[in-house]
């Protein structure tokens, strides 16, 4: 992933041997004064996004994603993308793709 130079990168959670769907197998924080970007990495259990992302609602017991339906691409993947809490200072940016093996 591209991003600015000045940029810190570091993996805070690394547990690649969990086949577990809601455990993060790896997060990678990448930030800066201009802002930050955390890329989870969580194993599919699903046969597709939509479907994996109701499980997450379920095994969580709340609507942890508002949208399930795919409603944009990365990388030529079908994706999920919503704000989180869009009016607070703290808002943030949710992205959510699979490529067929894990989901980011």
């Amino acid at each position: 992933m591209a991003h600015p130079t000045s940029w810190e990168v570091q993996i805070s959670i690394n547990e690649t041997s969990s086949a577990d769907p809601v455990v993060i197998m790896r997060r990678h924080e990448i930030g800066g004064p201009e802002g930050a970007v955390d890329l989870d990495i969580w194993p599919k259990s699903e046969p597709g996004l939509a479907a994996w992302l109701e499980q997450m609602n379920r095994i969580s017991g709340s609507g942890l994603h508002p949208l399930i339906e795919p409603n944009g691409t990365v990388g030529g993947h079908p994706a999920v993308f919503y704000v989180m809490d869009p009016e607070s200072h703290h808002s943030m940016i949710t992205v959510l793709f699979s490529d067929g093996t894990h989901v980011y």
